[in-house]
C-alpha cells in the first residue's frame, strides 16, 4: 500500500513538472515571438521616418541604408513567420489571432514606405544605368575616332570591345526600362526616355561618322594600292561587317549632313579623277583593281579586285544619300 501511495505521489509530481514544463515552453515561445514582433515594429517605424527624410531630399541621400533596412525587416518577418509556424500548437486560438492581427498591422504600416522606397530604388538604378551608357558612348566615340585616324588599320580590337560593351549596356537598359516604366511617375518616365533618345542619337552620330570614314579609308587604300584594303573588307566585325555597312548606308540620309557629304565627295572625286577616262564608261586596271563601270554623272562606281574576283564593292552617290550597297568577299 505504501508503495502504491509512493508511486501515485511520484506520478503526480511528474505530471505537475510536465505541465509546468509545457507552460514554461509556451511562455518562452510566446515571449520570444512577441519580442521579435516588437523589434520588427520598431524597425518599421524607423524605416518610415528614414523614407520620409529621404523623400525630402529626393532620395539623393540615404537610399543604400534604407535598402539595407528593408532587407533586414524582411529577414525578421520571415523569421517571425517560421517561429509562428513551428510554435502554433503552443498557443490558443485567441492568442494566435492576436499575434496575427498585430503582424498585419505592422505590415500595413510597412507596405506604403516599402513601395515608395522600391520606386525610388528603381529610378536610382535607371539613372545609374544611364550614366554608364553615357560614359560607354563617349568611349565608343573616342575609340571610333582613333580607329578612323589610322584608316582602321589599328585600334580595331579595342574598338570592337567597346562596341560589344555598348550593345550589352543598350540591351540591359531597354530590358530594365521596359519592365519598370509602368511603375514610374510620368515626368520621370518622360525625362528618362528623352535622355535615352539623346544617347541613341549620339551613338548614331558616331556610327554615321564611322561608316563614312570607313568607306573613305577603304577607297583610299584601294586607290593607293595598299594591301590592307583587302583585310579591311574581309573583317567580320559587328560594326564593320559588310552586310551591316550596306544596311546602314541604305538607311542614312546625309542630305542634312553637308559636312560629311562634302568630305566624302571631295575625297572620292580626287581619287577617281585619274582612274576613269572622261567618258566614264571604260574599264581600266588601276593598282590591282578593275573598275568595271561608272555612270557619266559620277553617281555610281563599281570595282573588283584583280587578284580576288570575289572581292568587290559598289558605291552610289544619289540625292544626298551615300549608299554602300555591296561590299562582300568571296
Amino acid at each position: 500500500m505504501r508503495k502504491l501511495v509512493s508511486f501515485s505521489s511520484s506520478l503526480l509530481i511528474f505530471l505537475v513538472m510536465v505541465n509546468v514544463g509545457c507552460s514554461s515552453q509556451a511562455d518562452m515561445a510566446k515571449k520570444e515571438i512577441q519580442a521579435l514582433q516588437s523589434n520588427i515594429e520598431q524597425k518599421v517605424v524607423q524605416f518610415q521616418k528614414g523614407v520620409e527624410n529621404a523623400r525630402g531630399k529626393n532620395f539623393s541621400e540615404g537610399l543604400d541604408s534604407l535598402i539595407q533596412a528593408k532587407a533586414q525587416i524582411e529577414r525578421l518577418q520571415a523569421l517571425w513567420q517560421a517561429k509562428m509556424d513551428s510554435a502554433t500548437q503552443l498557443f490558443s486560438e485567441e492568442e494566435r489571432q492576436m499575434l496575427k492581427s498585430a503582424a498585419e498591422n505592422i505590415q500595413s504600416l510597412y507596405r506604403g514606405s516599402r513601395e515608395e522606397l522600391e520606386k525610388a530604388e528603381t529610378i536610382s538604378r535607371l539613372k545609374q544605368k544611364m550614366i554608364r551608357l553615357e560614359v560607354a558612348t563617349a568611349d565608343y566615340k573616342q575609340f571610333a575616332t582613333k580607329a578612323a585616324y589610322t584608316h582602321f588599320t589599328s585600334g580595331m580590337d579595342d574598338f570592337s570591345q567597346k562596341h560589344h560593351e555598348l550593345d550589352s549596356l543598350n540591351a540591359d537598359w531597354k530590358k530594365f526600362f521596359e519592365a519598370k516604366k509602368s511603375q514610374l511617375p510620368e515626368p520621370i518616365k518622360t525625362a528618362l526616355q528623352e535622355k535615352w533618345n539623346a544617347i541613341e542619337s549620339a551613338q548614331s552620330d558616331v556610327q554615321d561618322v564611322l561608316y563614312v570614314n570607313f568607306a573613305k579609308s577603304v577607297l583610299y587604300l584601294m586607290v593607293t594600292g595598299d594591301a590592307r584594303a583587302a583585310e579591311m573588307l574581309d573583317w567580320r566585325n559587328l560594326v564593320l561587317d559588310a552586310d551591316q555597312i550596306g544596311r546602314v548606308y541604305s538607311t542614312i540620309d546625309y542630305s542634312s549632313r553637308d559636312k560629311y557629304m562634302s568630305e566624302v565627295i571631295q575625297t572620292t572625286s580626287g581619287m577617281f579623277s585619274y582612274i576613269f577616262e572622261t567618258s566614264g564608261n571604260s574599264v581600266r586596271n588601276v593598282r590591282g583593281w578593275h573598275l568595271d563601270s561608272k555612270q557619266a554623272n559620277g553617281a555610281v562606281v563599281k570595282a573588283r579586285s584583280e587578284s580576288n574576283e570575289g572581292l568587290s564593292f559598289t558605291i552610289h552617290f544619289s540625292s544626298g544619300r551615300l549608299l554602300l550597297s555591296r561590299m562582300v568577299t568571296g
